[in-house]
C-alpha cells in the first residue's frame, strides 16, 4: 500500500474519531460570518451581502485532501419595533469533503437576527440571533480496507471483506444562537465582540454503523478592532476562541492595511497563530464594497513530520450590494387661486 494511501486511511479514521469533537473551521473566519455567529445576519450597511470561503487542506498528506467550500447570502430586510432597529436574515451553505472514502459533511442553515441601536446615530449596536440548520454526514464504507483483507501473498489489501455502511446518509437538525456588540465611537475606529453557541440541543448523530452519539455543544467567542494608525495605515487585531467536547481552538491575528489611494483601495497584510497547530500568512484587498482575502497555514503541530509544514490554503470574498432608495416626496396640492 502506498504511504500516501495509508496516511489517507489514518487521517480518515482520525476524522471519524473526532468528528463529534470538532466542527469545520476557517482561518479567515471573519469572511464566513454565519459559521462564526448567527447574530451576524444583516450586520452591515447595504442591501444584500454575498460571499464565501474555499479551504484546501492536507494535500501533501492525503490522496484526496480536505476541500471545504462555503457560501452565504444575508440582508437587512425590515425595520424593527423601533425606528433605528432592524431585522437581518441569512442563508449559508458549507460542504466538507475529504479522503478516498468520500467522507462529506454538508450544512445548510438559515439565520435570523435582531439589531438594537443603542443610540440615535447607530454608533453602538447590540444584536441577538438564531440559526436553524440541516446537517448531513456520510462516507462510502465500501471503499475502505480492513485488516482481515490483507493478503500476505500479494502484500496488499485485496481479499474479500465485509464493507461497512459508515455514516451512510446520517442527517440531523440543529440550532444555534449568538449575541454581538459593535461600536464605532469615532471616524477611524470600530470594534466588536461576540459569543455564540452551536449544537444547543446536542442532536443525535450516528457514527459507525453500530454506534450512536450526540454532537456536543460548541461555544465560540471572538473580538476585534480596526483603527487608523495614521492617514495611510490601519491595524486590525482580532482573536477567536472555540471549545467543543474538551477541545479548544485559539487564534490570534494582526492585519495591517495600507491605503493605496483615496478611493477606498486598501492592501491588507498580516499574520496569525492557531495555538499548537499552525502559523498563518494573511493577505487581501479591499475596494469600497468588495473584500478579497487569502490565507495559508504553516503546520507546526506534531503532524508536521508528515505534512512537511504544509497545511491549508484559503481564499475568501465578500461583496455588499447597495441599491439606492428612491426618495419619498410628499404630494403638493396647488391652490388654483395663486
Amino acid at each position: 500500500m502506498k504511504l500516501k494511501h495509508l496516511l489517507s486511511l489514518v487521517f480518515f479514521l482520525f476524522s471519524i474519531g473526532i468528528m463529534n469533537a470538532q466542527d469545520i473551521h476557517f482561518s479567515q473566519y471573519s469572511l464566513s460570518p454565519m459559521t462564526l455567529n448567527p447574530a451576524n445576519a444583516g450586520a452591515f450597511k447595504g442591501t444584500v451581502r454575498i460571499g464565501g470561503v474555499y479551504r484546501d487542506q492536507w494535500g501533501t498528506v492525503m490522496e484526496n485532501q480536505f476541500r471545504t467550500p462555503s457560501l452565504y447570502v444575508d440582508a437587512p430586510i425590515i425595520r424593527g419595533f423601533r425606528k433605528k432597529d432592524w431585522v437581518g436574515v441569512a442563508v449559508n451553505f458549507v460542504n466538507d469533503q475529504s479522503g478516498v472514502y468520500q467522507y462529506q459533511q454538508t450544512n445548510i442553515g438559515a439565520s435570523l437576527a435582531y439589531h438594537i441601536a443603542l443610540d440615535p446615530m447607530r454608533k453602538n449596536i447590540l444584536t441577538i440571533g438564531g440559526q436553524y440548520s440541516q446537517n448531513q454526514r456520510r462516507a462510502d464504507g465500501t471503499q475502505m480496507r480492513w485488516g482481515d483483507q490483507f493478503n500476505p501473498t500479494t502484500g496488499i489489501f485485496d481479499l474479500p471483506g465485509n464493507p461497512s455502511n459508515i455514516l451512510e446518509n446520517v442527517s440531523y437538525n440543529d440550532i444555534a444562537a449568538g449575541i454581538t456588540f459593535r461600536s464605532s465611537p469615532r471616524a477611524g475606529l470600530s470594534w466588536n465582540v461576540g459569543a455564540s453557541m452551536f449544537h444547543i440541543m446536542e442532536p443525535e448523530n450516528s457514527g459507525l454503523s453500530t454506534t450512536t452519539s450526540v454532537v456536543p455543544q460548541k461555544i465560540v467567542a471572538n473580538a476585534g478592532a480596526t483603527f487608523d494608525l495614521n492617514a495611510t495605515w490601519q491595524l486590525t487585531p482580532q482573536v477567536f476562541f472555540a471549545t467543543q467536547s474538551g477541545t479548544n481552538e485559539i487564534i490570534a491575528q494582526a492585519i495591517a492595511g495600507y491605503k493605496l489611494n483615496d478611493n477606498g483601495l486598501i492592501l491588507n497584510m498580516g499574520a496569525g497563530y492557531r495555538v499548537n497547530d499552525a502559523a498563518m500568512v494573511l493577505a487581501g484587498l479591499e475596494f469600497k464594497n468588495l473584500v478579497v482575502g487569502v490565507a495559508y497555514d504553516l503546520n507546526i503541530s506534531p503532524l508536521r513530520t508528515f505534512s512537511k509544514y504544509q497545511g491549508g490554503f484559503e481564499v475568501g470574498v465578500g461583496y455588499i450590494i447597495r441599491v439606492p432608495k428612491n426618495p419619498s416626496i410628499p404630494p403638493v396640492i396647488f391652490n388654483s387661486r395663486f
